[in-house]
């Protein structure tokens, strides 16, 4: 099993303001629950897009970049994992995203498995989400909870 873990921080203000949520490290923090996304639009989009010899669908990376937006706000730490053997069939992308400038929402967590389909594309088969508020007893865990 292979592991890899990119940390990212992006940081794009130079605002006066100070920022110290986003000097946190977004791995501190435990992920207690989470929601199951519903990946259909997403694999339909990739699938269309690779029958017509686009190039992104062959990348897990690119993919799950598709399915959330950016992988990244204002800093990030991204960790890949191969599921299966030397050859990945199926890989683990997990997201913590920190830094948000909302009031609620300080940052989030998403957690997708995708798998290689015959046609050389990947195809999410499952992707989870969980929030980190900014206040409250929320700012200490990711969780399926609306922030106040």
């Amino acid at each position: 099993m292979l592991r890899l873990t990119l940390l990212l921080p992006l940081l794009l203000c130079s605002c006066a303001t100070s920022y110290t949520q986003l000097r946190s490290n977004p791995l501190a923090y435990p992920v207690v629950s989470h929601w199951e996304l519903d990946v259909s639009a997403g694999n339909t989009e990739t699938a269309e897009a690779a029958s017509l010899g686009e190039a992104w669908p062959g990348d897990p990376m690119l993919v799950a970049h598709r399915f959330l937006g950016k992988l990244w706000d204002r800093s990030a730490a991204v960790s890949v994992e191969t599921l299966a053997g030397e050859t990945p069939t199926e890989i683990r992308i997990t997201v913590f995203r920190d830094g948000f400038l909302d009031d609620a929402v300080a940052g989030d967590w998403h957690e997708l498995t995708l798998e290689l389909q015959s046609g050389g594309y990947w195809r999410i088969t499952k992707a989870k989400q969980a929030l980190r508020c900014r206040r409250g007893p929320g700012s200490e865990i990711y969780a399926a909870e609306t922030c106040p």
